[in-house]
C-alpha cells in the first residue's frame, strides 16, 4: 500500500461513540496511542487509530480489489474506447444513425479527415473519429444557424 494516502471512511458518529463515555485523561491517552498508531499504520490496540489504520485497510483492499476486478491487474479506469475512421460510406452512415447527427455534415467531415490522410485540420491524428464527428457537426450547426 503507498505511503501518505491513508484515510479511513468514518462516520461521526462511530468517532463520538468511540470518545463519549471516556474520562478527559482516558481521551488525551487515546489520541496520544491513536497517533502512535497512525504512524507506525499499526492496527493493534484499542485506539480509535487503530481502528482507523484497520478501516483505511479495509478501504484500501476492497477499492484496490474492485479496480483489479474491472480493469485486470492495473488497477484504476478502463481506457477509452477509439473510435476508427470509417472505411467507407457504409460505415460512416452507420455512425450518422447512432450518433444522430447530419447527413451532409459527416459527409463533409469525413472526406475532409480522408483528404488529410486521417489528421484534422492542424495535422493533427484523429484517434477518435465520433468525438470528432460530434464536435465536426456541432461547429457546422452552429454556422449555419448564425447565418440564418
Amino acid at each position: 500500500m503507498a505511503k501518505d494516502i491513508w484515510w479511513a471512511n468514518i462516520v461521526f458518529r462511530e468517532f463520538s461513540a468511540h470518545y463519549i463515555e471516556k474520562t478527559d485523561e482516558e481521551i488525551v491517552k487515546d489520541v496520544r496511542e491513536s497517533l502512535v498508531r497512525l504512524a507506525k499504520l499499526d492496527t493493534s490496540g484499542t485506539s480509535f487509530g487503530a481502528f482507523m489504520v484497520a478501516r483505511a485497510i479495509e478501504r484500501h483492499a476492497s477499492s484496490q480489489a474492485k479496480a483489479s476486478a474491472e480493469n485486470g491487474k492495473l488497477g484504476g479506469r478502463p481506457p477509452k474506447q477509439k473510435a476508427p475512421i470509417p472505411a467507407n460510406t457504409t460505415e460512416l452512415y452507420d455512425r450518422v444513425a447512432r450518433l444522430k447527427v447530419d447527413e451532409a455534415d459527416a459527409r463533409n467531415c469525413w472526406e475532409a479527415t480522408m483528404q488529410r490522410g486521417g489528421k484534422d485540420a492542424e495535422g493533427r491524428p484523429v484517434e477518435n473519429f465520433d468525438a470528432y464527428l460530434l464536435s465536426w457537426c456541432k461547429t457546422a450547426k452552429e454556422k449555419r444557424s448564425k447565418t440564418a
